[in-house]
């Protein structure tokens, strides 16, 4: 409090000796920074985005608030098989960042209210992407989500030569249908991870970071037609599967992740550099049948190696940013071979034997490049290249099935602001074409091939274009004791399959979104 005093008591003095002149460049310089602060942030922050939550003490800005709502629509047949091709969704957040002499705050929180209609193949909310043992049913259902999110870090300058951070996440969601067989999926996410910063030099920063999420899902499907029995499919990897039946059915999912990494910073006025390095672990294990009479559905494990690099470098009114990232993954997952038993009245599951059921060696990186020209110490426009590299080969036991690829998505896009006084129009388009290199399955003889396992290789290493554009306007309001901004904005893309499978042949699939935003 006596620290917040005396910043007040110097601010005060300080605005009461410069001149009117002086007041209004600094509050147009305030007004600059509210509207482009996604901008100054990105090109006067290195470290921008990482893991080490220390960093955000370098956001060039003191302060800034934003509240949002928005609402976002997407249709049509180009989509995986176990997505929904008629989405709609109302998304409302708040985000906050605060600087004080030595304590940097930012955090935000957000809720989002959608559907998904003509769903199925997946029940699932937030198992990782690369689990394959997935509780699925046949009948196109109608979805309704919802997720609320909160997240918040801080950043503490301990000593001169050392910061401390620590960042948190928490994410709860709810997926669920009302057609039998009625599915409702209820999930968590909860990370926290603390950070440190040395400072080795004047130009030279080593961070070390390293945390750990927890995660629980739990899926219930029951029937208001009590006297229909359902097929439930335990999911195995490439098509594979467990079948149970019933009118209802029970699975929980716990999982926990670590990961750590180690950040190294190089800044100087004209040039800067950033670079990270990590290891991790994921394990995701399911047990179906709630407290009685228990079935163990699969359990899932990942390890991973990644890498981030930043080069920035100005000249001039010039601003150029090279970004590569890297991952690296061994995914694994084993199935256990059960039998019902039943001693003394008592009916059980009786594990007889694991194995490794599926196996993914995976591979995903990009190469990104973004160019920037300044008008004063922000963008009069930018433009950006990216090429992302994705890799997977995947065999599932013990019939040896296997799915490979090998695909480049290519990204570029132009932006231009314009200042009009005090308010601020920025137009972008862009484009994206994904191409498969090398593909090559092979799942000769199994049940599923042609209704699930081609459909998702094929949607995986489509052809497609992707066209988009985004026009936004942040209109200025001048107070006496609030600088702020109401923002508005419209984008819109459209992805085209451009192959010869006949699944996809001709299909598309569009998605709008527009909202509307306050931040000061």
């Amino acid at each position: 409090m006596q620290t917040l005093k005396r910043l007040l008591i110097c601010t005060l003095c300080t605005a009461s000796a410069v001149s009117l002149q002086a007041q209004q460049a600094a509050t147009d310089t305030v007004m600059a920074d509210i509207a482009r602060y996604d901008d100054i942030t990105y090109l006067g922050n290195i470290a921008t985005g990482s893991d080490n939550p220390t960093y955000i003490s370098d956001i060039p800005a003191e302060q800034y608030s934003k509240i949002g709502v928005s609402y976002g629509i997407g249709k049509g047949g180009f989509h995986n098989i176990d997505e929904s091709g008629d989405t709609r969704g109302l998304h409302v957040s708040a985000y906050g960042f605060k600087k004080l002499e030595k304590v940097a705050f930012e955090g935000g929180i957000s809720y989002y209210n959608g559907a998904e209609d003509e769903r199925k193949w997946k029940t699932t909310l937030y198992l990782d992407e690369k689990n394959p043992f997935i509780l699925a049913d046949t009948v196109n259902s109608n979805y309704a989500l919802e997720k609320f999110t909160i997240d918040g870090r801080f950043s503490w300058q301990v000593l001169p030569v050392m910061r401390f951070g620590i960042n948190a996440y928490y994410e709860v969601g709810v997926n669920s249908d009302e057609q039998d067989p009625r599915a409702e999926v209820k999930g968590m996410r909860f990370k926290i991870n603390p950070g440190f910063d040395f400072k080795l030099s004047d130009k030279i920063h080593l961070g070390l970071t390293g945390g750990v999420r927890i995660f629980s899902e739990g899926t219930a499907y029951t029937c208001a037609v009590t006297a229909t029995t359902y097929r439930y499919l335990l999911m195995s990897g490439l098509g594979t599967y467990y079948q149970q039946a019933g009118n209802s059915y029970q699975r929980d999912t716990k999982g926990m992740q670590w990961d750590a990494s180690l950040q190294l910073v190089w800044k100087r006025p004209a040039a800067g550099n950033y670079l990270q390095i990590g290891v991790g672990s994921n394990s995701e294990k399911n047990t179906d049948g709630g407290t009685t009479r228990q079935f163990l559905g699969g359990e899932f494990s990942s390890d991973f190696l990644f890498i981030k690099e930043r080069f920035q470098y100005k000249k001039g009114r010039s601003v150029h940013n090279i970004e590569l990232a890297g991952k690296l993954q061994k995914n694994e997952g084993v199935w256990y071979d059960q039998k019902s038993v039943t001693t003394g009245g008592n009916t059980y599951w009786e594990v007889m034997n694991s194995s490794v059921k599926h196996k993914e060696s995976a591979a995903e990186g990009s190469i990104a490049y973004r160019f920037d020209r300044l008008d004063g110490s922000y963008p009069s426009w930018s433009a950006g290249v990216k090429a992302t590299f994705r890799y997977s080969d995947t065999y599932n036991y013990p019939d040896k099935y296997n799915m490979q690829y090998f695909t480049i998505l290519a990204d570029a896009y132009c932006t231009k602001h314009i200042a009009i006084k005090r308010s601020f129009l920025s137009l972008t388009l862009g484009g994206r074409y994904n191409t498969s290199v090398t593909s090559s399955i092979s799942v000769d003889g199994l049940e599923l091939a042609d209704k699930y396992t081609y459909p998702i290789y094929w949607y995986i290493t489509a052809p497609y274009y992707d066209i988009y554009g985004r026009a936004e306007t942040k209109i200025a309001i001048r107070a006496k004791k609030l600088s702020s901004y109401i923002g508005l904005y419209v984008e819109a893309s459209t992805e085209q399959y451009v192959g010869d499978i006949a699944t996809y042949s001709g299909t598309h699939f569009n998605k709008v979104e527009g909202g509307v935003n306050f931040s000061f």
